[in-house]
Order: C-alpha cells, then sequence, then structure tokens
C-alpha cells in the first residue's frame, strides 16, 4: 500500500506557549522585584552636588529625621547594629547608609563607626542631585 506524501512544507515548532511563559516570567519578576525606594521609610535625602550613583545593596540602614536607626525593619541601637551586622554582611561587604537630611551627624558617625567594627568594607551614604536654579 502506497501513501501520499505531502508536499506541504513543513512548520517551525509552535513559540506561542514558549512567548506566554516568558511573558509571565517578565510579569513575576517585575512585580517581585525589589524597588529602589523602601515603603514605609519616609526619609528626605540631603542634597549635593555629585549624588551618590550607587545603587542601594542587599544590607541597608535607615536613619530617621528623629535620630532612630532602622535595620531589616526593625529599631535599633548603634551596639546592636554592629553585632547585627556581622552575620548580614553582603558577599562585597558593602553597607548602604539612608540617612534623612534633619538627622544629626553623631548619630550618622555612630551608624558609620558600628559598620566599621562589624568589617564592613565599604560604606556609601545615599544622597540626591542638588537641583541647581536656572
Amino acid at each position: 500500500m502506497r501513501f501520499k506524501r505531502s508536499l506541504a512544507l513543513e512548520r517551525g515548532m509552535d513559540l506561542t506557549p514558549v512567548v506566554d511563559v516568558v511573558f509571565n516570567l517578565l510579569i513575576f519578576f517585575m512585580l517581585t522585584s525589589p524597588f529602589v525606594a523602601q515603603a514605609g521609610v519616609p526619609l528626605k535625602l540631603p542634597e549635593t552636588h555629585r549624588p551618590s550613583a550607587i545603587m542601594p545593596g542587599k544590607v541597608e540602614v535607615f536613619i530617621l529625621e528623629t535620630d532612630s536607626i532602622l535595620f531589616e525593619g526593625r529599631e535599633t541601637t548603634p551596639e546592636d547594629l554592629a553585632t547585627a551586622l556581622k552575620g548580614r554582611l553582603a558577599d562585597d561587604g558593602t553597607v548602604t547608609i539612608h540617612s534623612d537630611k534633619k538627622a544629626s551627624i553623631g548619630v550618622v558617625l555612630q551608624v558609620r563607626d558600628a559598620c566599621i567594627e562589624a568589617g564592613v568594607l565599604q560604606i556609601n551614604l545615599r544622597t540626591l542631585e542638588k537641583k541647581t536654579p536656572n
């Protein structure tokens, strides 16, 4: 028995399911990725002529206008901060300090000292670009 051969060109693989999966993954990662601005931590960052070009890292410390220190969403003291940082340093040993512009410089220096005591290799201070009048 002879079968007819189809002369139609063979179509390639149907990419519709692949596109659907990639699109769903894109939406998932966009919704679950951490945002630069921390929700729930109202800060007015200081302005400088040379803003920080750094992106916030995995280890971040927040200093509020009231001189309260927040680490991992909890209020802490400089002494407790040093202990907490020792076990949570990033691979590159970097800590980013987000300080309100009205926070006292003394607290910022205490946080810096706690970071140094914990073995932090690099301390980043987050700032904004100062707007110049035209």
